[in-house]
């Protein structure tokens, strides 16, 4: 997922498409409702997240604001209220066996609901280990699978 300072445009707006890829992909498999806010507004932290770890550490004073400044024209209350109801929907309608294999959960994850740090950092580890153990070439051809 690292980029070179040589790389050229295109190579780096293709790494971009493919995480873009790979983080739909995966918010879609958790089960995560395409027609919320909060999806939209979990894709971009989700990338957000990938290009930048440590600003999952300060959520409310980073995370909300930069994607509300830089995205979206809403709170940063907002952007977390959507945020949570999003992973909420996943957590009762998702790929449960999928949600196991990301999270470690037990079967029933109505009985536990991740905050919006913990599946962040969760799905941007797992998102991360995708693109670093697949060539950039790859990783569009085989989302779909």
């Amino acid at each position: 997922m690292e980029i070179h300072a040589n790389a050229s445009v295109a190579e780096k707006s293709n790494v971009r498409f493919d995480c873009e890829a790979v983080i739909i992909n995966t918010l879609l498999k958790l089960g995560v409702p395409a027609n919320t806010k909060g999806f939209h507004y979990l894709k971009t932290a989700l990338y957000f997240a990938i290009e930048n770890p440590i600003a999952l550490t300060s959520m409310s004073k980073i995370v909300y604001p930069a994607i509300s400044a830089q995205y979206y024209a809403a709170s940063a209350y907002s952007i977390e209220r959507a945020m949570r109801y999003a992973i909420s929907q996943s957590c009762q309608r998702g790929n449960t066996g999928f949600i196991l294999r990301i999270f470690g959960y037990p079967e029933d994850m109505r009985a536990y609901l991740p905050t919006n740090r913990e599946f962040l950092a969760v799905v941007a580890e797992y998102i991360r280990q995708i693109l670093r153990d697949m060539p950039a070439s790859r990783v569009e051809h085989t989302i779909s699978a």
